[in-house]
């Protein structure tokens, strides 16, 4: 593999700002423990509770690339203010939660919602985790 095919490759916002994620790639880096969740930071400096389930496409791409989705984070980023009040339909583990409710801030408020039960209280644990927000 040539110098600029590996520069191309990893000339990418989530390998950019978040380096250890290179290491992971290379490497491959993976939790082998027998635990279900683990715990991981997002870069907006807020920790979220991951499934170690390889099926679940949310917690895999967290785990892989440290953000989930980076066209849609960054939309999510850019379209909420500070003070607004925003909405989460189908919340799942509350990862685009935790980006509208960091941009709202205190006077703001992020409501939220996930209809299934055992999604649900992985939601519940991971908004404990975010006693600084208002959700």
């Amino acid at each position: 593999m040539n110098i600029q095919k590996i520069k191309s490759y990893i000339n990418r916002p989530e390998y950019i700002f978040r380096p250890v994620q290179i290491f992971k790639k290379i490497f491959n880096l993976q939790d082998n423990s027998n635990n279900l969740f683990k715990e991981a930071h997002l870069p907006w400096n807020v920790k979220i509770k991951i499934t170690t389930d390889t099926n679940d496409v949310v917690s895999k791409a967290i785990s892989k690339y440290g953000i989930y989705d980076l066209s849609l984070t960054e939309a999510l980023w850019r379209l909420t203010s500070p003070g607004e009040t925003a909405i989460d339909i189908g919340a799942n583990i509350g990862y685009m939660t935790s980006i509208m409710a960091m941009k709202v801030g205190q006077k703001g408020k992020v409501l939220c919602f996930e209809p299934n039960p055992e999604v649900y209280k992985e939601l519940s644990d991971n908004i404990e985790f975010w006693e600084q927000m208002t959700i």
